[in-house]
């Protein structure tokens, strides 16, 4: 091979969502030749955030064949800088590239739907996207850096999308929404539920010119076992199906726990239907072409496997959130900070239920007849204790957690409860949620620190105060120094370090080269005390804040 072109050495964010990979050679980039680094450095350098290019490459297994993919340019989640060798001293200063040029304004563009002669694809087709999460920085414990599904259109007016949490799982991304497979146009994350696996995204209606696209029709009714039903979904290339099908079961959700704790389906209930066609998501619709539910992917941990199984989402559990984003608010929360599962009426009897009470609830739920049960308590949820059956919530029997979220009034609740036996009143107090998720996230010393996130709290009880570790890279101080994800820093030299405020504040000042004492504290409680080492010419110290304009980068000298 001829010593020209530029070497991938490592993928990174840029080009990891494509087929390069580090080994590739780089022949030419947005049309221009790149023989060195140096014409590279220029043609990147000229490219301003967000815009398309081309790149030709080679792989070196097969030097012959020549590629041409599409990259998009990334300038917001990591600096552009080229580092050189000083002989001297044998390391390696870097300068950071010119800021890049503002982006073009976008225009819009217009296309048509494919032509079908479903009536059920007529419908839903218009409201039907296809959702691509990209994640420059693996937070809450996420296991991947992207994720493709389906997305409906609920607002077209303001440009809502609705989508599964198995496709957008955490806050900190890039979304971008395919109409038609013909027209790629940018969304943002509006809201993140904590718990129901549904996420709403915004986008800019007026980037769609005049595409026929329109909100789907919301149907929210109960679904009982045997219901006829339509699953209306969407394959890759954007291509839709409907498929005959009925109502199989509708059961609680009860998904293995994750390690590390990431977002993980809870508290409601999943719909699962006598056949269905493998898809990336899209809508159970009822004879009439409305959606009665969200067909959606739910993530979960078989070992060290990570897998998706599909199910539906009744449409009353987000028919609300979404009738608020269209009045222009923007929905809140009430989380209990509790994680229910459920026995049967029988297992409650042995547990003391009395004949009374097992008829009222016999009666209020005669298919099912089953009672809640807590299974997990958040350090924030005050007065649960695992292993409470939910008997009535605000005066009236419940065997479902979304009766109980209905019965919340100001974010309170009266529960009556069974507890080793004897039967008591509660009165608990919720934690609002405004479905940000995490909007703060700190690079220090080669690792990735956050406040607590939600899984972690409900799932292993971590106290809600520390620096939580979501991640290291190989090779960096936190590598070497055993700083290790899922661990929470609860002390910096000797000063405590309950948010990132006050670890800010602990390690400030300190000079490249410098020794930091850590106290950090695992998942299941064990305390261990490590010294940090500082490179800060190599992994200096920034970090990552969501405004209302967007997620920032911010240095810290």
């Amino acid at each position: 091979m001829p010593l020209t072109g530029v070497y991938l050495a490592n993928s990174g964010y840029l080009f990891s969502p494509l087929d390069l990979d580090r080994g590739a050679v780089i022949r030419a980039i947005a049309g221009v030749p790149t023989p060195d680094l140096a014409a590279a450095e220029a043609v990147l350098g000229s490219l301003p955030h967000a815009a398309p290019f081309m790149v030709r490459w080679i792989d070196l297994d097969q030097p012959t064949r020549e590629h041409v993919t599409v990259a998009t340019m990334d300038r917001r989640w990591f600096a552009m800088t080229r580092s050189t060798r000083d002989d001297a001293s044998g390391r390696w200063p870097s300068a950071d590239a010119p800021p890049p040029p503002p982006p073009p304004p976008r225009t819009p563009v217009t296309t048509n739907l494919p032509p079908s002669d479903d009536v059920r694809v007529q419908q839903v087709q218009p409201s039907l996207v296809t959702v691509t999460c990209n994640i420059p920085y693996k937070i809450d414990g996420i296991h991947a850096t992207r994720f493709v599904g389906a997305g409906l259109v609920v607002d077209a007016r303001r440009g809502l999308v609705l989508v599964d949490r198995n496709t957008v799982p955490i806050a900190l991304a890039d979304i971008t929404l395919t109409v038609a497979g013909a027209v790629e146009i940018p969304g943002e994350i509006a809201f993140l539920h904590p718990h129901h696996n549904y996420a709403l995204l915004s986008y800019d209606p007026a980037l769609l010119g005049d595409t026929p696209i329109r909100a789907v029709d919301l149907a929210p009714r109960p679904l009982h076992p045997g219901d006829p039903v339509w699953l209306v979904g969407l394959k890759s290339g954007h291509r839709v199906f409907a498929q005959s099908t009925a109502v199989a079961a509708v059961e609680a959700v009860d998904l293995p726990l994750p390690r590390p704790p990431r977002f993980r389906a809870m508290n409601l209930e999943r719909i699962s239907l006598t056949s269905a066609t493998a898809s990336l998501g899209g809508a159970i619709v009822d004879s009439e072409a409305r959606v009665v539910a969200l067909w959606a992917g739910f993530s979960y941990q078989d070992g060290k496997d990570h897998r998706v199984a599909e199910y539906g989402i009744a449409a009353d559990l987000f028919a609300e959130a979404v009738e608020i984003f269209r009045r222009g608010e923007s929905p809140i929360v009430c989380d209990l900070g509790v994680e229910f599962g459920t026995v049967t009426l029988a297992e409650a009897r042995h547990r003391g239920l009395s004949p009374e009470t097992a008829a009222e609830l016999e009666g209020h739920d005669p298919l099912r007849r089953q009672v809640l049960v807590v299974q997990r308590l958040a350090a924030f949820a005050r007065g649960w204790q695992a292993g409470d059956l939910v008997l009535r919530a605000g005066g009236a029997a419940v065997t479902s957690v979304r009766e109980i979220e209905r019965s919340l009034r100001g974010g309170r609740v009266t529960v009556h409860l069974l507890r080793d036996g004897q039967e008591l009143d509660l009165e608990v107090e919720t934690r609002p949620d405004d479905g940000r998720g995490t909007d703060r996230v700190l690079h220090w010393a080669g690792a990735l620190l956050q406040a607590p996130h939600h899984a972690a709290l409900i799932q292993r009880a971590v106290p809600d105060e520390g620096v939580y570790i979501s991640l290291y890279w190989y090779g960096s101080p936190a590598s070497r120094s055993r700083l290790r994800a899922a661990r929470r820093i609860v002390a910096a030299e000797d000063r405590p370090t309950p948010d990132i405020d006050s670890f800010l504040a602990a390690v400030a000042g300190k000079p490249d080269r410098a020794s930091v004492r850590l106290k950090t504290v695992d998942l299941d409680g064990k305390v261990d005390l490590l010294t940090l080492r500082l490179d800060l010419e190599y992994f200096p110290t920034y970090e990552l804040r969501r405004t209302r304009d967007g997620w920032v980068r911010i240095e810290h000298s």
